[in-house]
């Protein structure tokens, strides 16, 4: 099973039902940050995610899950 445990530094956006709706950012205490758009809590639109490590996923994302990936050439 997977424990892992995600810890959020920062919370900026609004709420419905204790979830995040709409235009957000989340600063994670490793310091990844997501800014974009969220649905019932979960990444969910367009956003950007950057990695602590520097990677940028921005794109669409569905459900929590980047699906916007280049296509290959």
């Amino acid at each position: 099973t997977n424990n892992r445990e995600i810890r959020i530094q920062e919370i900026e956006g609004d709420f419905v039902n204790n979830l995040m709706q709409g235009k957000g950012k989340l600063i994670y205490a490793n310091g990844s940050v997501y800014e974009g758009d969220f649905i019932k809590g979960k990444y969910d639109g367009w956003g950007k995610l950057t990695a602590v490590d520097g990677k940028i996923k921005e794109g669409k994302f569905k459900e929590g899950i980047y699906i916007d990936e280049p296509k290959a050439a």
